[in-house]
């Protein structure tokens, strides 16, 4: 054990050009991970809709605009919800490995406070961005959202 905390020091010790480069390629493939979960979402969503189109139930427009939009800023967000966390873990793995140095510690704190502000402001941007787009949709097709009974 004593040898990991060996390690996790020397590697917390690098310039911060060489952190910064590990921080964005961990987002990377962190959303490179991601990303293969929500193709595989976007397949069964399609093999649902061919299902309902072929029932004769409809299966909405894909080509849409305003999904197409709304897509890509959920997976923007996603993207930058992403990189709060790993800027949270990391504040929280300097804090841990201050070693009583107050300068440590108040750069640690500093980093996860603006964190978690950013976080906060990516959760609430969401949460906005899906309510605009829902009104939008509902606005521009009377049927969105309606459930077809037979």
């Amino acid at each position: 054990m004593k040898h990991l905390y060996a390690q996790l020091v020397i590697l917390l010790q690098v310039s911060p050009q060489v952190r910064l480069v590990a921080l964005v390629l961990l987002c990377l493939v962190a959303t490179i991970v991601l990303g293969d979960s929500a193709h595989a979402q976007q397949q069964l969503l399609n093999g649902i809709n061919e299902t309902a189109g072929q029932a004769g139930l409809g299966a909405g427009s894909s080509g849409n605009l305003s999904l197409i939009v709304g897509e890509i800023i959920k997976g923007l967000l996603g993207f930058v919800g992403v990189l709060f966390m790993v800027l949270i873990i990391w504040g929280g793995a300097r804090w841990m490995t201050a070693g009583g140095n107050e300068e440590s510690v108040s750069q640690a704190k500093r980093i996860i406070r603006n964190a978690a502000v950013g976080l906060a402001i990516v959760t609430i941007s969401y949460a906005l961005s899906l309510w605009i787009f829902d009104v939008i949709l509902k606005a521009t097709d009377p049927t969105f959202g309606n459930v077809v009974e037979n």
